[in-house]
């Protein structure tokens, strides 16, 4: 362990250009744009792991003071010691300080390799965020206090194998301002959801809340004992929520009766009556790309405050990678979001005036899903959650007043729509569609009333959600024997528009607008007859964002972020007491990373695979000369921003 931390010492930065013809993990994803200031370096926490493991650390900044920062940035680097079973399975890793998520994410050190070699001589795992508005739980804040926090890797790892050895260290980086690069505007206080353990000392411990039952909740009661207060003077509030859908899901193994199996994504997932009525649309776990579960194929997290609902968190749909044969769909490349679950912002300023009134108040996240109690039961939703809540107060006033007007989203419960026109020809085969759609629109409204007068704060949102699987299956006899054919193709899109005004006395003076956007789609094919089977698995996972700022009719600020993948496995096998063999007739894949905004930054990034290789690397494409430039002020990684380097009412 000594040997390796060293060895990071000496080498904590991030690869130049990946070369064509490596096999270590690759990315197209740029790092965190930083200020010309040079920065104070305080380590943060040392990991050493076997597979899961957890512990804790002291943290104090003393030698980097109270700032004021311009920018911190959480980098994290790691190095492989062994990875005993040669495969390259990601190890969910998080890390808290005192109960405030910083990281959740994944380690995903090899490419095909058994051990990798050291840092200095190969990629070995870097990863980066942008922490600034956490400074009020970072920033040094006197001589006798010692922040604690803790971490935990393989936690949340649903299908048990053996996991790699490992250490890493994380570091902050604090830079100051400039003349040129100010200070943001960042919230007065960061505070977690579902944290425990609450010491003497006024610290906490950070949780990964296991939500895989639809009525398991993440969840914090504030004001109350054992738990932080709320300021009295809330002008603004947040909710980052981290979700990484959970592969659990529920897999029939009679009308009445199931099992939970760790393999399958949500969205593949069938409405139970019609997987019970019709058993030839699933599939076994060995082919569970294509799954084999039941319960529907709708999932997104709910944000509510004191069980009124607050606000919609739409799910990212990740394709578990829980074995050695899901992860080699992608490898080298990575899938969006597999090194860093990124946050989604909800805001809950309407209710700013309701979380200052000192009384309790319980802010919760949970899961909901469209699985329906029926011929089995299922309760499983699956997912792992984190939370903080970011506060902006009035510091020139010790309480505000105000009330919630308006919430549309507590009369539209999530309860989509599904309809099947999947049906059973003369032939025996199964053609047809089941569609799962859902569309929201909702404003929630609310004031706070304190020094600079009354501030009104409409959130208004559009939410849709769009799945559709389609289905070919066929059955047919090779003489004696049966030969299967099976076909589906999953398109999904799930989008969120927002629209958020604030009105300073009755005049508006901010505007902000964001799109989200998770498109995916699959293709499966199986061929199985009593010699040969053929596996085709195709994915498309994309990641669009676009913000906007305006005020006085004019636009502060825009940009828009595209990280867009694809992959492809073909293999054919042949099967015992035959000719046994394995043919990979096709393996390759692609990455393409752009970044543009107002302020001058472009970043274009683009990488394909072949062969469980690099192919080809090429950056800058489309930008000016050829060189991607990136503002030390943007989050081209798609992370919540609150733009505090831009005024606000």
């Amino acid at each position: 362990m000594s040997v390796l931390l060293a060895c990071l010492a000496c080498n904590l930065s991030a690869a130049d250009a990946p070369v064509p013809g490596t096999d270590f993990i690759v990315r197209a994803d740029p790092l965190v744009p930083r200020p010309s200031s040079t920065p104070c370096t305080e380590q943060l926490a040392e990991v050493a792991a076997i597979g899961e493991s957890q512990g804790s650390f002291n943290y104090s900044p003393y030698h980097c003071g109270v700032g004021p920062w311009a920018k911190i940035v959480l980098e994290m680097d790691f190095v492989l010691e062994e990875d005993r079973v040669g495969n390259s399975v990601p190890l969910p890793l998080n890390l808290w300080l005192n109960g405030v998520n910083l990281y959740s994410g994944s380690i995903a050190l090899t490419g095909n390799h058994d051990v990798i070699a050291p840092c200095y001589e190969a990629y070995c795992g870097h990863v980066e965020r942008d922490v600034t508005d956490y400074a009020s739980v970072l920033r040094w804040q006197g001589p006798v206090q010692r922040g604690g926090g803790n971490w935990s890797a393989g936690l949340g790892n649903e299908k048990t194998h053996t996991g790699p050895s490992f250490v890493g260290i994380a570091r902050l980086k604090y830079y100051p301002r400039t003349v040129t690069e100010p200070l943001p505007s960042v919230p007065d206080a960061v505070l977690p959801l579902g944290a425990g353990n609450f010491f003497s000392g006024g610290y906490f411990t950070g949780v990964l809340a296991d939500l895989r039952s639809t009525s398991d909740r993440l969840a914090t009661s504030f004001n109350t004992s054992g738990q932080a207060s709320l300021p009295r003077n809330i002008e603004r509030a947040y909710l980052d929520v981290t979700v990484r859908p959970s592969a659990y899901n529920y897999v029939p193994t009679s009308p009445t009766t199931g099992r939970l199996d760790a393999n399958d994504p949500w969205y593949s997932c069938l409405p139970a009556p019609l997987a019970v009525v019709l058993p030839r649309l699933l599939l076994d776990d060995k082919h569970n790309f294509a799954a084999q579960c039941i319960g529907g194929a709708f999932r997104e997290a709910e944000v509510s405050i004191d069980e009124q609902p607050a606000g919609v968190v739409p799910l990212y749909p990740a394709y578990p990678t829980t074995s050695e044969r899901d992860a080699q769909l992608w490898r080298p490349a990575l899938q969006p979001q597999e090194l860093l679950y990124v946050p989604h912002r909800v805001d809950l300023s309407p209710f700013a005036a309701r979380l200052s009134d000192g009384a309790p108040h319980t802010i919760a996240v949970r899961i909901a899903s469209n699985s329906r109690p029926g011929l089995t039961n299922n309760p499983v939703a699956g997912a792992w959650a984190s939370a903080n809540l970011l506060l902006y107060q009035d510091r020139r006033v010790k309480q505000v007043t105000g009330m919630l007007t308006r919430n549309d989203l507590a009369g539209q419960p999530p309860l989509p729509s599904q309809r099947s026109t999947v049906a059973l020809d003369r032939q025996g085969h199964l053609r047809g569609s089941v569609v799962t759609a859902l569309q929201r629109h909702f404003v929630i409204d609310g004031y706070v009333n304190g020094s600079k007068g009354r501030i009104r704060h409409r959130v208004e949102r559009w939410v849709n959600f769009d799945n559709t699987q389609d289905f070919d299956v066929s059955s047919e006899k090779v003489g004696t024997q049966p030969r299967r054919i099976f076909e589906k193709t999953i398109t999904q899109h799930s989008t969120e528009t927002g629209k958020t005004r604030t009105y300073l006395n009755g005049v508006l003076a901010n505007e902000h607008i964001t799109n989200y956007g998770y498109p995916a789609s699959s293709y499966y094919y199986l061929w199985h007859d009593p010699t040969v089977e053929r596996e085709i698995r195709k994915f498309r996972q994309d990641v669009g964002l676009q913000r906007v700022r305006r005020a006085n009719g004019s636009t502060l600020y825009s940009a828009v972020t595209q990280n867009l993948t694809g992959a492809t496995l073909d293999v054919t096998t042949g099967l015992f007491p035959y000719r046994v063999f394995t043919k990979v007739n096709d393996r390759g894949g692609w990455q393409t990373f752009r970044f543009n905004d107002s302020v001058g930054s472009c970043y274009d990034a683009m990488l394909t695979t072949r062969d469980g290789k690099l192919a080809t690397w090429a950056t800058g494409g489309n930008c000016t000369d050829g060189q991607n430039r990136l503002s030390w002020q943007s989050r081209p990684d798609g992370s919540p921003d609150a733009l505090g380097w831009l005024p606000y009412p």
